[in-house]
């Protein structure tokens, strides 16, 4: 009788184990041999999850996205106002180990994106997401008073979220040269706009 798989499942111990390779040996290096060596299969087993790698990597990147989001609404459960606004942004910012290894799947996704016609996703609809989720926060801290009634929220919210694609992609580039303190232009702002 033949061992039934549950497809769902092994697709996702397959984008975890490239996930944990990239952590460890950079995108690069994360080959195709090199996955299934990690993961003890056949080079020929991974493929019958995946299409290719751009397949595979597409899928890695949707984990992080939804591992980031999930963190982000954990970390805004007990604050509110521009302490929210903050923490928000500080969850999108390659500040921990596991953000940065996040960092460099997400910019590998985008250089892929921009370069591949096989990589069939539209826009950046988290981007998006975020954007309002920051925009609600920063109407939140005019209404306690924390922020100015005239502070242009839409163009600090687009700003904040111009801040974080930047920290990132600097980050991939620079390592942890840049991260001193990613979020010190958000709380600049925030702070030319206080009553």
């Amino acid at each position: 009788m033949p061992k039934i798989v549950d497809y769902a499942q092994r697709r996702s111990e397959i984008v975890d184990g490239f996930l944990t390779l990239i952590a460890k040996e950079g995108l690069a290096n994360a080959t195709s041999r090199s996955l299934a060596d990690h993961l003890g299969v056949s080079n020929g087993a991974l493929w019958r999850y995946f299409s290719d790698k751009n397949d595979l990597l597409t899928e890695a990147n949707e984990k992080v996205i939804e591992n980031t989001h999930k963190r982000a609404l954990e970390a805004l459960a007990d604050v509110r106002g521009v302490e929210a606004v903050v923490t928000l942004v500080e969850a999108l910012l390659p500040l921990t180990p596991i953000s940065k290894d996040e960092a460099r799947i997400v910019v590998g996704f985008w250089g892929l994106a921009s370069s591949s016609l096989s990589v069939e996703r539209v826009g950046r609809p988290e981007l998006v997401e975020w954007g309002g989720m920051l925009r609600s926060l920063l109407d939140e801290a005019v209404s306690l008073g924390e922020l100015s009634p005239d502070a242009p929220l839409d163009a600090l919210a687009a700003m904040f979220m111009a801040q974080v694609v930047n920290a990132q992609i600097e980050f991939v580039f620079k390592g942890d040269l840049g991260t001193d303190d990613m979020a010190a232009p958000v709380r600049a702002l925030l702070d030319a706009f206080r009553p």
